[in-house]
C-alpha cells in the first residue's frame, strides 16, 4: 500500500516536470536573436538601433532567424503576424480528394463558402500605448515586458524612450544571468 503510494507521489512529480520543463521558453540571454515587428510612429527603428548599439540584442530583418519577437501589441492581431511570419506547416490533402471536392461543390454552394470565412478585425483591446511584449518565438510565451509611457514622438524624444527600454531590458537580463550563475547557486544555502 505504502509503495503503490509513493509511486503515485513520484509519478505525479514526475508529470508535473514534464510538463513544466516543456512549457518553459529557452532561457533569455544577451546576443539572442529578435525580430521587431512595427510599432506605431516608427518607435521600432528606434529601438532596433539603440539594441543594436547596446550589443544587448541581435537585431536580425529575416524573422526566421529570430529566437525571441519584440512587439506593443499582443492578442488576436499579434496571433496573426506570428502565423504570417512562421506558418505551421500544413498536412497536405490527396490530389484525388480535392479534385472530388471541386466536382462536388457547384455554384451556388461554392459563393456561400467563399463568403462565409470571416475576417479578423484587430481589437483594441490588445493594443496599449507604452506597453512592450519580448514574445519567445517557439512557445510563443511572453518572457519579458514593461510599460513605458512616452507621448513625445519628436525623433529626439523617441530616441531617449528607446534607450531607457534597452535600459530596464538590460537590468532583467542582469537579474535573469545573476539568479542562473553558478555563484549564486553557490551562495544559496
Amino acid at each position: 500500500m505504502m509503495t503503490r503510494l509513493l509511486r503515485r507521489h513520484w509519478l505525479l512529480a514526475l508529470a508535473g516536470f514534464v510538463v513544466t520543463a516543456t512549457a518553459v521558453p529557452a532561457e533569455l540571454q544577451s546576443g539572442a536573436n529578435v525580430y521587431v515587428l512595427p510599432m506605431r510612429s516608427g518607435f521600432h527603428l528606434f529601438l532596433a538601433s539603440r539594441l543594436t548599439q547596446a550589443n544587448l540584442l541581435t537585431v536580425v530583418t529575416d524573422a526566421s532567424l529570430a529566437d525571441y519577437v519584440l512587439t506593443d501589441s499582443i492578442g488576436g492581431a499579434f496571433e496573426q503576424s506570428m502565423e504570417e511570419l512562421y506558418p505551421k506547416p500544413k498536412p497536405e490533402e490527396p490530389a484525388k480528394a480535392k479534385e472530388d471536392e471541386k466536382k462536388e461543390s457547384g455554384g451556388i454552394s461554392s459563393m456561400v463558402d467563399a463568403y462565409s470565412t470571416s475576417v479578423r478585425r484587430p481589437s483594441t483591446f490588445s493594443r496599449s500605448d507604452g506597453t512592450y511584449f519580448l514574445v519567445d518565438r517557439h512557445s510563443r510565451i511572453v518572457v519579458w515586458s514593461t510599460f513605458f509611457n512616452h507621448r513625445d514622438t519628436r525623433n529626439q524624444a523617441m530616441d531617449k524612450d528607446a534607450a531607457q527600454l534597452v535600459k530596464r531590458l538590460r537590468k532583467h537580463l542582469k537579474e535573469l544571468s545573476a539568479t542562473t550563475s553558478p555563484q549564486a547557486e553557490n551562495a544559496a544555502p
